[in-house]
């Protein structure tokens, strides 16, 4: 994982992220409105898309949701969080070499809370 400042997410990210927050999660209506203000504190260092939104691990983290990508052969995004809010949003697949980016959120089927 490698150190990322602090920026505001990207569109795709931002939409994913809503995608997936529109799922009936507990505490879904603290996530959805911390949402907005989140920041993306780093990535994975493998070149996959997945981001961090806390400067370290959080105690207590735990898959919230996940939705399966059409299209792909059993790629699947995955959101964690706290207590202390949304930890991170995961890209995991299973082709040799990693997504450049995140896929259109209209892509993401099969959605469903952990």
């Amino acid at each position: 994982m490698t150190d990322d400042t602090g920026r505001a997410l990207g569109d795709a990210e931002r939409e994913i992220l809503g995608a997936m927050l529109e799922l009936p999660i507990r505490h879904g209506w603290r996530l959805r409105a911390e949402a907005t203000r989140l920041r993306v504190r780093a990535v994975c260092g493998c070149g996959c898309p997945t981001v961090y939104f806390t400067a370290g691990p959080v105690a207590g983290t735990e898959l919230v949701a996940e939705a399966e990508v059409a299209g792909t052969e059993g790629d699947v995004v995955l959101l964690f969080a706290s207590e202390a809010g949304v930890d991170s949003l995961e890209y995991v697949w299973l082709g040799e070499i990693p997504p450049a980016g995140w896929p259109p959120a209209g892509s993401l089927v099969n959605l469903r809370v952990r």
